[in-house]
């Protein structure tokens, strides 16, 4: 987990008041498993104290998806971290053409800019069928 305290999937996320008063951004619905109707996949994530500013960002790649190259970026969101920022989201949205069911993975970045020296890690989720 590294620079962050949790950070997890979700169908969506709220705000709440943080304990130092700060706004707090918690998931809704915690999950790994997806319809293909989502409107979007959210990446909800807490802090470890740091001390400048820097962005993160998620790439999303099909990993296991009939008829999609496993290199492509099907999705990808950035979100600027402030000072006082002590939790943050990213927005996956549907693709062109909707979410397709299989396996996607998402690579976390933190840095100015993504390469291969800011990920700092790999999420995985599933769209599955309708129905299952």
């Amino acid at each position: 987990r590294g620079m962050f305290r949790s950070i997890t999937m979700a169908e969506g996320f709220d705000e709440e008041l943080g304990f130092r008063r700060t706004q707090e951004i918690i998931p809704v619905k915690p999950t790994e498993q997806f319809l293909p109707d989502a409107s979007g996949v959210f990446i909800v994530f807490q802090l470890h104290q740091h001390y400048q500013a820097f962005k993160v960002f998620g790439r999303c790649f099909p990993e296991a998806v009939a008829g999609l190259d496993p290199h492509t970026v099907v999705g990808e969101d950035a979100m600027y971290i402030s000072l006082e920022d002590e939790s943050g989201f990213l927005k996956l949205t549907p693709p062109e053409g909707g979410w397709r069911p299989g396996r996607y993975k998402v690579k976390i970045h933190a840095g100015e800019q993504v390469n291969d020296v800011s990920l700092v890690g790999t999420m995985r989720f599933t769209i599955v069928a309708s129905g299952k």
